[in-house]
């Protein structure tokens, strides 16, 4: 009798551990890996946009026709690469 006891215990073990470990990663591990995911693309754009600064142009109103060619074809080619949809460039000022 103990032993039967003892196979059940570990059956019912087991039954919680195949319902509770894939809801944990459901609900648990894949919102915190997709946050970090977030937080570390927005770190690689955030490098991206300092980097593109430093090409910027000294003007006082920002507009597609005050920027030199090869920068706006390499902000497009970044855009084509992260899979932006749109990228906002600022004055360094």
């Amino acid at each position: 009798m103990p032993r039967l006891k003892i196979l059940r215990l570990f059956v019912v073990i087991a039954f919680v551990a195949i319902i509770t470990l894939p809801l944990y990663s459901i609900f648990v591990i894949n919102p915190l890996y997709n946050g970090f995911i977030v937080r570390e693309t927005e770190k690689v754009v955030e490098n991206i946009a300092h980097q593109i600064s430093f090409h910027l142009i000294e003007v006082s109103n920002l507009s597609k026709d005050n920027l030199p060619a090869d920068f706006i074809r390499e902000i497009e080619n970044t855009k084509k690469l992260i899979g932006l949809w749109k990228i906002k460039v600022y004055s360094p000022d």
